[in-house]
Formats: structure tokens, sequence, C-alpha cells
């Protein structure tokens, strides 16, 4: 008998958006942007990814190695308490989504921009900052392709802003629950304008023989290592605030300071929990069975990785080849030679 096979699915815009919506990596809110531009919303969840990889890297070594719960409730806007590492997520996938929805524009992937041929005067005036006036002569001109950073920062704050902003919104503004969405805010920005700050511009020489008489310069986003690595010195020096007071958020009196709270400081509500010991209920999979550097003294270190529980020791032999020779013609002999691999692990 005739049997029909079944229908591949059709990804249009409405089922790609209500795909993303039903898996957690969009709001309801976000949901009217992704039916407006489903595109920017794609590279937007691709810089959420991008900013949870550099978070496993940044904290590779460390007891919080990046928990995905917390990743997952940073997506989700779920309950969470704060955290100095929260904040660290919180900047970096705002971070990473600014990068992705500006390589986007570049590569030609959405509608609603591209790559400039001369860049807008606010973005291209930090740029030239980070270069320390080396542009400040007639040699050289704008041209190429030049990242549009104006239009990441303004649909990254779109997106990552707007569910939390509905929230401060349809609450108190001065409740607890509407203070953890100031932060959230403020961590939001500083990821942006880190990102921001880092751009970068390069040239390219023209000149008979070689000379470097003219240049053509344009603007380009700095490596997300770069990004990750400065915001990595941001979560070391973040600041404990307080409830805020006349629209203000406060340090902490304990550690309260004179000077006010930057716009490019991380901020936390709560200290961090234990993260030696596993705490399912908070997304803390504890230190157990992580990989440690017996001979380290830094947070990768078996002595600190550990909480003091101790390690194990694993031995495992390795055959592989060796002492390898090229033999005309044309052949490669190798000796098989034995290693012994010595790894520790947390008790």
């Amino acid at each position: 008998h005739n049997s029909q096979s079944p229908q591949p699915l059709q990804l249009n815009q409405t089922t790609t958006c209500q795909l993303l919506q039903q898996h957690g990596y969009i709001s309801s809110e976000q949901l009217s942007l992704c039916l407006g531009d489903h595109f920017s919303v794609l590279a937007a969840v691709s810089g959420r990814r991008l900013g949870l990889s550099e978070c496993f890297h940044q904290f590779r070594y460390e007891r919080w190695n990046c928990s995905a719960t917390v990743a997952r409730n940073i997506e989700s806007g779920g309950k969470q308490r704060r955290t100095k590492e929260q904040a660290f997520m919180q900047a970096v996938m705002s971070a990473g989504v600014v990068f992705t929805v500006t390589e986007a524009c570049s590569s030609g992937k959405l509608l609603r921009c591209s790559c400039l041929s001369i860049p807008s005067s606010s973005s291209s005036s930090s740029s030239s900052n980070n270069n320390n006036n080396r542009f400040n002569d007639d040699t050289w001109k704008w041209g190429g392709c030049s990242d549009d950073i104006d239009y990441g920062l303004s649909y990254a704050k779109l997106f990552t802003d707007k569910p939390i902003k509905k929230q401060l919104l349809k609450n108190g503004i001065f409740r607890m629950s509407d203070l953890k969405g100031l932060v959230d805010l403020h961590n939001n920005e500083v990821g942006r304008q880190i990102l921001s700050s880092l751009m970068k511009i390069k040239c390219r020489c023209h000149g008979v023989s070689g000379l470097c008489g003219v240049r053509t310069c344009w603007k380009s986003l700095p490596t997300f290592r770069e990004v990750g690595d400065a915001l990595k010195n941001k979560y070391e020096t973040s600041i404990e605030i307080s409830r805020p007071s006349q629209h203000l958020l406060k340090r902490e009196k304990r550690r309260r300071r004179r000077e006010p709270i930057s716009s490019a400081d991380l901020i936390f509500l709560k200290k961090s929990p234990d993260y030696c010991k596993q705490n399912l209920k908070k997304g803390i999979p504890g230190t157990r069975g992580r990989l440690c550097n017996k001979n380290s003294t830094g947070p990768d270190g078996c002595d600190y990785l550990c909480c003091g529980r101790g390690f194990n020791l694993a031995e495992t032999r390795l055959v592989e080849r060796c002492h390898c020779k090229f033999i005309w013609c044309c052949s490669v002999q190798c000796k098989m030679c034995e290693r012994v691999e010595i790894k520790y692990t947390c008790k």
C-alpha cells in the first residue's frame, strides 16, 4: 500500500521563533523581536552560547567552573543570588550578543545592517583613543569594511534588557526583586561597553614600492578572548552593593569607599556560596573528580581546588610512536615507546 513519508519540518520565521522559545533560548518578550527579525535573534542566541563558552574557558581552573545551571537561569530570567560569578556570566553573555550580531552584520547575514565604509563618529572615536592617537595625521582615510558595532550595541541592549525592563515596570521599583533587575541591567551594560572599548583600527598601506604614503583603515572587533580576559579582570575587582537610595546603587556598607560605583564596575548582591561541595539545588557541581595540578599554587592546584579533601592519583600507561625517521623513498619508520601519564583528581 502507498504510505506517505513524514514531511520535513519547514523552518520558517514563525516556526524558528516558536522552537527557540519552547527550548528556553528566548523569553516571551524576545519572541516579538524574533517574529520581526529572526536572523538577528539567531545571531543573538549564538552570542549567548559564545559568552558561555568563554566563561568555561576563564573559570576552567577555578572551584566554580561556570556551572551551566546558572547560565540557563540567566537566559530564562530565573531566580539567582546575584553573586559575582553571575555578574561575570551576565556581562560576558551580553558582550557575546554584541559580538555575534556585529559579526553577522559585517558578513551580510542580517537585512537591517551591513559593514560600514565610514564608521560612525561615536564608535570611531573610542577606537581611535584605544590606538594611542596613532591616527591624528592626514596619512590615512576610512575605507574597507568596518564592523558596525553601533548596530550590535543597540540590538544587544534591546535583546538582553527587554525582559528585565518589563519585570522592573511590573513590580515596585525598590523591592528586592527589582534590585536584582537593576544589577542585571548594570552588568549587561558593563559587558557591552567592555567590548566597545576594545574595538581596534586596522590599516592597509598604499604607496609606490611598498611605501606607506596613504593608509586605508577600518574598524574591527577584538578577539572574544580579549573581551573575556578584560571581564575576568573586572570580576576580580567586582563590588558588593546594598539597597538603592535615591535611585543610586550604593556600595555595601562594610566595604564602602568614597568614590561612586563606576559604569565599568561589575556589581553583585550576595557573597559567593561554597563551591567545594555539590549542591544541585543551587546548581553547584562541587569539585569532586576535578582534574588538578599537584605542583601548582594557583587556583588549579590540588590544595586549593580540592578544598583540603586531598586527591587521587591515577597512572595510565600509553604506547605511542617515537624516534621516527624518514626513509628514502618514501616511508617513515618509528619505534614504539611507553609513556606513563599521571593524573590527579580531587577526592
